[in-house]
């Protein structure tokens, strides 16, 4: 059977694993996998993009024992996932002011930079954590799950929050962002 663009099954398969074309419509699609950090003094969640950028979803968590370790084992990821953006949540106080923490995320982010050689921005991330509790909570998973699975989805939300921004910078009418 053929789709609406007279397509076979199996072509319209590879036509969706190399988004080229699109709709039937001749395009070039800039394929970006980006992943989203949300930093912490020993774990760190880890969220990362679909191929093309587009959906968020939780990768991992690191447990690390110094910023050295870190650095290493995020530019293992980014190797082995062909990462080409890191995203940093940067802790800030209600108010908008840096947190304790601000400095130690600056010094990180600086580290990567030199370390990974890849673009890596950073974002506002408050209150990623507290949302990512209640929708943990929300889902009825239990408190040692949560535990396991906070960071990362604090990252997912953080990424998501990025992939958002981009949306809207690219269009303008978009009412979700």
């Amino acid at each position: 059977s053929r789709d609406c663009f007279g397509l076979k099954s199996s072509q319209r398969l590879h036509r969706i694993a190399t988004p080229k074309i699109i709709f039937g419509l001749a395009m070039t699609i800039k394929i970006m996998r980006i992943i989203g950090l949300d930093m912490g003094t020993k774990r760190v969640g880890i969220a990362m993009t679909d191929e093309l950028g587009i959906i968020a979803y939780p990768f991992g968590t690191i447990v690390y024992n110094g910023y050295n370790e870190l650095c290493k084992k995020i530019k293992l990821i980014v190797d082995e996932h062909k990462i080409e953006k890191i995203i940093v949540g940067f802790p800030k106080n209600m108010n908008g002011s840096n947190s304790k923490y601000s400095d130690t995320v600056q010094n990180i982010v600086s580290k990567l930079k030199n370390e990974i050689k890849i673009s890596v921005d950073i974002i506002d991330e408050r209150l990623s954590t507290v949302e990512a509790e209640r929708i943990l909570i929300d889902a009825d998973v239990s408190r040692k799950n949560r535990k396991k699975h906070l960071d990362e989805l604090a990252a997912t939300l953080i990424l998501e929050t990025y992939l958002d921004k981009l949306k809207m910078q690219n269009d303008p009418k978009c009412l979700k962002c």
